[in-house]
């Protein structure tokens, strides 16, 4: 049987769960932030292992939060249902139909992605029926916000003491420019494009030393990102930069603003006095973006990209063919493997075609649509979900030069902001109010 019990028109709802539940779905949680910062440390998850780790880790929660559902004395499924779904079931349907009906030019890679897909969805889905818990969600964002902080505080290190070797253990590659645990610097900076707003707007959340303290944390991950040297992330985080201003002086008035401004210029500061040769070179790679020095043969391969694109304009070549592909297109001589198009968009249109680039516009119309709508809920959840936004809009802006959305570790964290950002409006504690219940009903909280 089915109940429809909360909408965003009501007041509130609150799960009824008990104690246990509520200790089941916390290990779960912690299972899961576990799980996501392992595949940031290893390497981005880029490995066969990281990535076997990844899916084999996601399945494995998805199935114990299934069990959890049927053990004695919990009488209804609560499931959260995500705006967003719709649009992911489309996608693996269309995936599916290039399986089925033998349109991927090579199945095999389809498939291997299809799996990588999925354990994307499974972590949506778990942020979705786990993070509903405002104090979940809260020390879920809390420890994120440490994390990034350490991470890019090992970065920095790193970058200037190890000679580019990751961990200052593992040789710098023969290609690639190593920042943190990343082979690539564009990734490492897409990566901190979603954890800096994390402490920059919890930071409003709290009193005292702890607000300056988190509001450092989130200067110097910032600062990372120009460190890293990376044009798509410095250009990302200028974009964050102005949308979380324009939020803050919508939503919060002067004080923020001037607060979150004066963040910026002690980041801007603390850049130019460490490694201002660093500044210098990503602020001359901005002015003049299109030169081929700098940007390698990104618009020769876009433009090599579209070509294929008109081949196969419907439903693409198929999922994760783009290298398959690629070389009897290529227009221009190298030794190099080009693995992606360097942009998550062109990859897009190449692969799943015109229905797949539908799909994904409509994803992301939805996802801002219930984002700016759940900003008139509570402050901390008004909070998370701009913290979700600016993050994602860190992602969907460097998507346009590099493919962020490929990192295993990068991709898992974006799918995660989603479902933040279109979590049910407030949603409390773990327990208080008693809701009708019948033994085996399936109860939907549905947000919108």
């Amino acid at each position: 049987m089915l109940d429809t019990v909360y909408s965003a028109k009501s007041s509130q709802f609150i799960y009824d769960g008990s104690e246990r539940d509520s200790r089941i779905e916390a290990f779960l949680t912690f299972a899961l932030t576990a799980l996501l910062i392992f595949n940031v440390l290893a390497f981005g998850g880029t490995h066969d292992w990281t990535i076997a780790v990844f899916e084999l880790g996601t399945g494995t929660l998805v199935l114990l939060w299934a069990l959890a559902l049927f053990l004695p004395g919990r009488d209804s499924l609560y499931l959260n249902w995500s705006p967003l779904y719709p649009f992911l079931f489309a996608f693996a349907a269309l995936v599916a139909g290039q399986l089925i009906l033998r349109s991927s030019v090579y199945p095999f890679a389809t498939r291997v992605e299809a799996l990588r897909y999925a354990a994307y969805g499974f972590v949506f889905f778990l942020a979705q029926q786990l993070l509903g818990s405002s104090s979940r969600l809260r020390r879920f964002l809390h420890g994120m916000a440490w994390f990034g902080f350490l991470l890019a505080i090992e970065a920095i290190a790193q970058d200037f003491t190890s000679n580019g070797a990751i961990y200052w253990h593992f040789p710098r590659p023969e290609s690639g420019t190593v920042y943190g645990p990343y082979v690539d610097h564009s990734h490492y900076a897409g990566l901190m494009e979603m954890l800096w707003p994390v402490p920059a707007i919890l930071s409003s959340q709290e009193r005292g030393a702890k607000r300056g303290l988190y509001a450092f944390f989130g200067s110097v991950m910032a600062a990372s990102i120009v460190f890293s040297r990376s044009r798509g992330g410095s250009l990302a985080l200028v974009v964050q930069v102005v949308f979380l201003i324009s939020q803050f002086a919508k939503n919060r008035g002067r004080g923020l603003v001037l607060r979150l401004s004066a963040a910026i210029v002690i980041a801007a500061a603390f850049v130019y006095w460490a490694h201002p040769e660093g500044l210098s070179r990503t602020v001359a790679t901005l002015v003049f973006p299109t030169d081929a020095t700098l940007t390698g043969h990104r618009l020769d391969i876009a433009r090599d990209s579209l070509r294929m694109f008109r081949e196969h304009p419907i439903a693409g070549w198929g999922l994760e063919t783009f290298p398959v592909v690629y070389p009897r297109f290529r227009s221009f001589t190298t030794t190099l493997f080009i693995n992606e198009a360097h942009n998550d968009y062109v990859q897009l249109l190449v692969e799943m075609g015109l229905l797949g680039g539908v799909i994904v516009a409509a994803f992301l119309i939805s996802l801002y649509r219930a984002g700016f709508r759940r900003m008139g809920a509570d402050d901390f959840q008004r909070s998370a979900t701009l913290i979700a936004l600016t993050g994602c809009t860190g992602i969907v802006c460097h998507s346009l030069t590099d493919f962020n959305l490929h990192i295993p570790a990068n991709a898992a964290l974006f799918y995660l902001y989603c479902s933040i950002a279109t979590l049910p409006m407030n949603v409390s504690e773990d327990v208080a109010m008693v809701l009708p219940r019948r033994p085996g009903s399936v109860v939907w909280i549905d947000p919108a």
